[in-house]
């Protein structure tokens, strides 16, 4: 995440906003995949212990889930934004 002042940002000529834009697509990328296999490694890790069950999700599980969640959303979404519960919810959360 990249927070920055939006006056300051503004102020800064195009071709400049352009490449830091463009880096930062780049390192997000680049953390993303870093995160990806952090994570891969780590769920295989659990799953060759033997001491834990991974229960994968029906589609009704999933819809249940999502239902039950709804009120969740509802109450934060004023704190923090509805395009933030939007982009969450396309993300599939």
């Amino acid at each position: 995440m990249v927070v920055t002042n939006a006056k300051w940002w503004d102020k800064l000529p195009a071709d400049i906003r352009k490449g830091l834009s463009e880096a930062m697509d780049e390192a997000t990328a680049y953390g993303n995949g870093v995160a990806s296999d952090l994570n891969n490694k780590a769920r295989k890790n659990v799953e060759a212990s033997g001491k834990t069950k991974i229960v994968t999700l029906s589609k009704d599980d999933i819809a249940a889930w999502k239902k039950a969640m709804a009120p969740v959303w509802d109450k934060f979404a004023p704190g923090i934004g509805k395009d933030l519960i939007d982009a969450a919810q396309k993300a599939g959360m």
